[in-house]
């Protein structure tokens, strides 16, 4: 018992003003695994002042091991707000009242971070998910609850523009399978494939040096772009190409998808020859076995050229 006491005044970060949902909640786990949190809660009672004066010491032992557990998780910043606390209840219930302000200021603070968070490119997954989740928590604890839902789509409007192909898969799926543990499932999957494709070790040098020479200013100069004409650069990266884009997208329809397709012959079964540089936005190709990475969709009418309708099943990266 004296093992399990010790242990839950010292494994807790101390509180420093931040994060106070996440902080409370452990802070219950650990007055509870030593059966001190009946106190702090209010519903363990005192005993009456004619009890046996073994039951009254034993009360206050259990009062001043509970309230000692809460001060020693406290940084030095916090302890003026239960210095003066007559226990445990007491110096909780101030804690709660000061960092769970159910004010609308603060109200609308909170909704704001939670609904404008977003994830940085290279940034950690497993901590961007756990930041929406502690900001839907820190909501509910000031009785502003919301739908698992709408925490699903915060997370998924968050992501990074890399998870495109996953987002377009997971946007599919019917909004009832959409759950927080599933999407997080996911995402965790998605980022284990993720770290295996990463080179590591001497194939992370030879992949850098390979990236910079591919850029070389030298070696840009002998290509010449598809779009403007102009040499040094390739349509990709062409801004004339990315202007353009931007107002096609922007008087494109939503409803519809166009395609424009070359023609491949009967005889031929090379799927590894692309056409790179063409300008276009998205690519098509019947050849499953051409995807690095894939994920099904509901099937999406694509029109092509000649104004026949194609099926598209699935999207992923080549």
């Amino acid at each position: 018992m004296a093992y399990l006491e010790s242990e839950a005044a010292r494994v807790i970060d101390k509180f420093h003003g931040e994060k106070f949902s996440l902080w409370k909640f452990k802070m219950e786990m650990a007055l509870a695994s030593v059966d001190l949190w009946d106190i702090v809660d209010g519903s363990e009672k005192a005993p009456p002042s004619d009890a046996d004066p073994k039951v009254l010491k034993e009360y206050q032992r259990r009062v001043k091991k509970a309230m000692s557990i809460i001060v020693l998780n406290l940084a030095d910043n916090q302890l003026a707000h239960v210095k003066s606390c007559k226990g445990p209840a007491e110096a909780w219930k101030i804690l709660c009242n000061i960092h769970e302000t159910k004010s609308l200021s603060n109200i609308l603070f909170v909704r704001r971070k939670f609904f404008t968070c977003k994830m940085d490119e290279g940034d950690d997954l497993l901590d961007h998910v756990n930041k929406v989740k502690a900001l839907a928590d820190q909501l509910a604890c000031l009785e502003v609850p919301v739908r698992e839902e709408d925490i699903v789509m915060t997370l998924l409007e968050s992501l990074p523009a890399s998870y495109e192909f996953l987002i377009t898969a997971l946007e599919t799926m019917p909004t009832k399978e959409l759950t927080m543990e599933y999407v997080t499932a996911r995402l965790m999957h998605e980022m284990s494939k993720r770290k295996e494709k990463e080179p590591q070790g001497d194939d992370a040098a030879m992949v850098a040096r390979q990236s910079k020479a591919a850029y070389h200013p030298l070696r840009q100069g002998v290509r010449t772009c598809f779009h403007c004409g102009k040499p040094g650069h390739i349509a990709r990266f062409c801004y004339k190409a990315k202007n353009k884009e931007k107002e096609s997208a922007n008087n494109a329809k939503d409803e519809d998808e166009f395609a424009f397709a070359t023609k491949l012959e009967a005889h031929s079964m090379n799927v590894c020859k692309w056409i790179m540089d063409s300008g276009a936005t998205k690519h098509m190709t019947s050849h499953r076995t051409a995807f690095d990475t894939y994920e099904v969709i509901c099937p999406r009418d694509v029109r092509l050229s000649d104004g026949s309708v194609a099926k598209a099943i699935g999207m992923g990266s080549i």
